[in-house]
């Protein structure tokens, strides 16, 4: 992979979270009822196993694997993106993979300062960059987490989570398996 790929994948990424961020600062004063935003980031494993293959894929994310951006729209649900970027380099080989994610956070209580377990159906496109090719993998999944209030606007986030990629005519189909855990601040 050259070095370019990397570059343009790196930009694409912070391109992303800075419009992300972007929208939702300035779309909260425009609501009719203010709505919390939260920012955070998550540090985890993922286990990826692919289709037809003896290959096991283990990846860590320290000290951050992804982070997120979410709108509240009601007082129990909120619109979250994420976005993930890895950097495999082994002798010869060199792999970057940018995660894009859209779900929707149900909590069990309104409350933000309540301690709160949430499901999360989410969908996503994984672009992978390998040598001189880049291709793209769409999932679907879901995630059960727990939302632990530490003060009034920084939250402690648990989260195990399920994902389907989809097989295209590069990319093997998958099952990812996530475990993150995570900090959180609130714009209120």
């Amino acid at each position: 992979m050259t070095r370019n790929a990397t570059r343009s994948a790196l930009a694409f990424s912070m391109a992303f979270l800075t419009a992300l961020v972007a929208v939702s600062l300035l779309s909260a004063p425009v609501q009719a009822q203010a709505r919390a935003v939260e920012f955070g980031m998550d540090l985890g494993v993922t286990v990826t196993n692919f289709e037809d293959s003896d290959i096991t894929l283990i990846e860590v994310g320290i000290p951050a694997q992804r982070l997120r951006v979410g709108a509240f729209i009601s007082d129990q649900v909120s619109i979250e993106t994420s976005v993930a970027f890895s950097l495999v380099d082994v002798d010869d080989f060199t792999t970057t993979t940018t995660d894009l994610a859209l779900g929707v956070n149900i909590h069990s209580t309104p409350n933000h300062m309540d301690l709160r377990v949430y499901a999360a159906p989410f969908g996503g496109v994984s672009i992978v960059s390998l040598d001189d090719e880049t291709d793209t993998q769409w999932s679907a999944g879901a995630a059960l987490g727990l939302k632990a209030p530490v003060r009034e606007i920084f939250l402690v986030r648990i989260e195990a989570s399920y994902a389907r990629g989809f097989e295209n005519s590069n990319v093997a189909g998958s099952n990812n398996f996530q475990g993150v855990v995570g900090l959180s601040f609130l714009v209120l």
